[in-house]
């Protein structure tokens, strides 16, 4: 190990580990449980530790650190199922991003037997956005039918939460440019 090329490969390949680490959802998600629960845990410890034997604080701090590893046992139980709802999220996101409302839909429907309320959630999300990617085609046809007056309203009716929003927003540009 006195070798230096020996060390700089050592050192690459544990930055290499740690980027993974950090890129890989399922170390990320754990990482972050671990770190939320673990760092209370040892300063409560050692803080503990410090205190007379069954005094009152000494109780306390026992009944507290019995919390927080119940919490983290709690959490780790419920791990995967929560991994699993993250990433038929972030494929559903994907999804609805690309303006596959309906296959959004169908995504977040497998949400429903793991997390119902947060399938309600990105269901009522993607309908939402499928509303108004709508309300814009209507807009739109308004427009070709060369009621552009009714376009404008409905056009202005879409808010910047919508992800056509920016569409619609060039598109009335567009209109009031146009006459």
């Amino acid at each position: 190990m006195n070798d230096p090329r020996v060390r700089v490969l050592v050192g690459l390949l544990a930055i290499g580990v740690i980027v993974a680490l950090f890129n890989y959802t399922p170390a990320r998600f754990f990482l972050k449980m671990t770190v939320l629960i673990g760092l209370p845990f040892i300063l409560l410890f050692l803080w503990w530790r410090r205190q007379p034997r069954f005094g009152i604080a000494w109780i306390v701090g026992v009944l507290v650190m019995g919390l927080l590893l119940g919490a983290y046992g709690m959490m780790m139980y419920s791990f995967p199922e929560q991994l699993q709802v993250k990433e038929i999220k972030k494929e559903g996101d994907i999804l609805l991003a690309q303006g596959q409302y309906d296959r959004a839909l169908d995504k977040y429907r497998e949400i429903e037997p793991l997390n119902q309320k947060e399938a309600a959630k990105k269901m009522a999300e993607a309908r939402e956005q499928k509303q108004f990617h709508e309300t814009y085609l209507r807009a739109r046809e308004l427009a070709e039918q060369g009621e552009k007056e009714k376009a404008r309203q409905v056009l202005k009716s879409i808010p910047r939460s919508a992800h056509v929003y920016s569409e619609a927003h060039k598109f009335l540009s567009q209109m009031e440019g146009g006459t």
